[in-house]
């Protein structure tokens, strides 16, 4: 009889077999969830038909079962054989309550289909380092500990599955206008997470923009000349002209000295990357939106230049320390990075939150003993296990790879540089009890801004005169300078995600223990779901890209309308509370202070409220009236792109390329031209659905750029498919579950 051991997947069975050979057994791979929930109509035929009613099987909860894929099928085929004639199996998927549903389906099955009764031991590994992998296999614990974490799987996926099919179903049956393309989706992160976006939408559209006024005064002295500003809180904004211009004027006669005051500080690096905010450091810097830097952080992970992508955590165990100087010294020696990159010749190390943090993971002794659950990766950082192939790898990837990769090496280097130290200065006058000021600092040691490239231009803006305090100074000038209150800016992609994750500061300050367990747990959605999400919310035509100089993601009128709908009936499935209050229940189930099906039971509460509430509104006449405006297909763009140039044009106009309607109309009546019988085509036809469903799943898969050109004809993208499909199938990471297309529809 002998061992095997499940990784999550394919990258980390290539970490386990470096680091422990097959010491612990034969290693074997799954690829996230090999495992899903049967659909509604496996488990019911007359669910086939779409109707109002709660989605709950006889039994209470929906059969696992096999993926219907033939990657999948084959992992899981092997791992059963492997089981066989193994006494011990090693679960060592991710150390998270999901990892630990993709391990437990996988034991359930085997127990179900061959009666494998053997000893499990539950291996929760986290950093990558061989040190730190073989002492997370030699300190493997019982696999009957981790009971009430699979039961807490089972409740979290049993509710959505319940809760958004139900939802979705109702909501396309009694709200849906006719002509809605696809089904108008429900689910308990994506409904909230419109309810964002369409609140926000409301703030813009009843903002009224209001004049305020800021007095100032410039005054000179030996030093130079400053301008010295009155600028009151919000709450005690000047709306009133004349007011300020009279505030001004009292200090137009000033002559006397000159307060300074000057504080000297540190300021610590910024925190390592998550997912997150490295989506949100590319927004800012480069314009992409989430899909896009996932998918190009994907490609560096697969090319085994970066660390796991889809992580919430910005900290590093401290295991990592020892890898420090090596990463140091390969990251200094990158073509981008000059001799002032780095100040000093040592890493700096710094044990806390956002650098090296053993607690921050929840993977110290202290945190182990609470039973906390540990983090299931780490910050994204460069690949130390890599550091060896970068010159071979790097001058090979896209400028999108690359820039990526800069900006997370640089985020590294950051995080082990010295402190800033800069001069805080503060010039002041008081004139009739009314101060005016003036603030800027003086840099004394640039430390981390090095390595983030920070350093020159804004130091220059933010200068004062060398005055001393009390220096003699007298008023040269006066008067009010004019500001206009501008409304709450749109969210873009990555700003959405991030108010995602600070959905804890939506809940009202009394319900503390709500705001905290959102905090705790990352606000909504996960670092994996947020885009898919966002994307839905897109796809549907409840979000639209808006146009003209409100940039970001804008609520269409139906997705406005479906929210005021559900606004009225049934508030609570807009509230982020309301994943809050799940998770509560979900923290019970892993505490074993619940059962799984009383926690789903409760969640279910709310979906059959939701449900009476909607067919109530069908009845009242309830419904929404406008049509959804989606997103023009890849083959529209590429066609209105093509009219511009033939057109003499940089690019189509305003809201084409963002609007399925706008670019239709941009189009015009298609022409489909004169048929080839024997080929049974059109020429210069287009690429058909499948083959760019096809040509996308490649490109996620190996990190290649789908180019417009690719997608400009139908035998463009069969040449650009067979120059890059892989010879075999690679595993990812996924654990989207239920499924794709309609049923993720149904289940977000």
């Amino acid at each position: 009889m002998t061992s095997i051991v499940i990784a999550e997947k394919p990258s980390q069975a290539r970490d386990y077999e470096r680091a422990i050979g097959r010491k612990f057994g034969d290693i074997y791979a799954a690829r996230g969830h090999l495992f899903e929930l049967a659909d509604p109509e496996q488990v019911n035929p007359e669910w086939k038909t779409w109707r109002p009613i709660l989605l709950r099987p006889e039994s209470g909860f929906y059969p696992t079962v096999l993926k219907n894929d033939k990657d999948a099928r084959n992992r899981y085929i092997r791992i059963r054989k492997a089981a066989r004639s193994a006494n011990t199996i090693y679960i060592a998927t991710d150390p998270d309550r999901e990892g630990q549903g993709i391990g437990g389906n996988i034991l359930a099955q085997l127990r179900r289909e061959i009666g494998w009764d053997g000893r499990v031991l539950r291996v929760l590994p986290l950093a990558t380092d061989t040190v730190s992998l073989r002492q997370a296999f030699e300190n493997a614990r019982p696999g009957d500990e981790f009971r009430a974490l699979y039961q807490s799987f089972l409740a979290r996926s049993q509710a959505d599955k319940m809760f958004g099919f139900s939802l979705t179903r109702t909501a396309s049956v009694t709200l849906k206008p006719d002509g809605w393309r696809g089904a108008m989706s429900v689910g308990r992160v994506f409904t909230p997470t419109l309810g964002i976006v369409c609140a926000r939408e409301e703030e813009i559209a009843s903002f009224v923009p209001q004049t305020y006024w800021h007095p100032w005064v410039d005054v000179a002295g030996e030093a130079g000349t400053a301008r010295l500003t009155y600028a009151p809180p919000e709450q005690d904004r000047i709306f009133d002209k004349a007011k300020a211009e009279a505030i001004a004027a009292t200090a137009g006669a000033y002559a006397g000295p000159i307060a300074i005051q000057q504080q000297r500080k540190r300021q610590a690096p910024p925190k390592l990357f998550s997912l997150s905010q490295l989506q949100l450091a590319a927004s800012r810097r480069l314009k992409w939106d989430v899909k896009k830097t996932a998918d190009v952080l994907q490609s560096l992970y697969q090319a085994e230049l970066t660390t796991y992508p889809r992580s919430s955590e910005c900290s590093l165990p401290e295991a990592e320390i020892e890898n420090a100087p090596t990463m140091l010294a390969a990251i200094k020696g990158l073509p981008w990075a000059g001799e002032d990159v780095f100040p000093g010749s040592d890493a700096m190390i710094r044990r806390k939150a956002g650098a090296f943090s053993d607690a921050d993971l929840r993977i110290d002794e202290k945190s182990v003993k609470a039973g906390k659950e540990k983090a299931a990766h780490y910050a994204i950082v460069p690949n130390i296990q890599s550091v060896d192939q970068w010159a071979a790898k790097l001058p090979k990837l896209s400028r999108d790879q690359a820039v990526l990769f800069e900006i997370v090496a640089r985020r590294y280097l950051a995080a082990i540089s010295p402190d800033r130290v800069y001069d805080a200065t503060k010039a002041s006058i008081v004139v009739q009890k009314t101060e005016f000021s003036a603030t800027g600092t003086v840099e004394v040691e640039p430390g981390f801004r090095c390595a983030l490239g920070m350093t020159g231009k804004e130091d220059e803006e933010s200068k004062l005169p060398p005055f001393r305090d009390r220096d003699q100074v007298r008023a040269v000038a006066t008067d009010a300078a004019e500001k206009v209150t501008a409304p709450p800016p749109r969210f873009s992609e990555a700003t959405l995600a991030e108010q995602m994750i600070e959905a804890w500061k939506l809940v009202p300050k009394d319900q503390g223990e709500l705001r905290a367990m959102l905090k705790d747990t990352d606000g909504i959605g996960t670092e994996a779901t947020r885009g898919d999400v966002i994307d839905r919310l897109k796809k549907t035509g409840f979000v639209i890209k808006a146009t003209g100089s409100g940039s970001g993601l804008a609520a269409s009128e139906a997705g406005l309308q479906f929210y005021r709908i559900q606004r009225d009936i049934t508030p609570e499935l807009l509230d982020v509370g309301m994943t809050g209050r799940m998770e509560m229940l979900l923290e019970k189930v892993k505490r074993g202070e619940a059962g799984a099906r009383s926690a789903v039971d409760q969640i279910l509460q709310i979906a059959e409220r939701a449900i009476g509430a909607m067919v109530d509104a069908e009845k009242r006449g309830l419904k929404v009236t406008a049509q959804q405006d989606r997103a023009p297909t890849t083959k529209m763009k590429v066609a209105a792109k093509a009219k511009a140039k033939a057109e003499g044009k940089n690019a189509p106009p305003r809201g084409v390329l963002s609007s399925f309607q706008k670019c239709r109309e941009y189009l015009g009546p298609v022409d489909s031209g004169p048929k080839d019988r024997q080929r049974g085509q059109s020429r210069g036809r287009g690429p058909s659905e499948k083959q760019l469903s096809y040509a996308r799943s490649i490109a996620e898969e190996t990190g290649k750029e789908l180019p417009e050109s690719a997608c400009a004809s139908g035998d463009a993208i069969s040449k650009w498919i067979d120059e890059h499909k892989p010879n075999k199938q690679s595993g990812g990471g996924s654990r989207k579950t239920p499924g794709r297309g309609a049923r993720k529809a149904e289940a977000e």
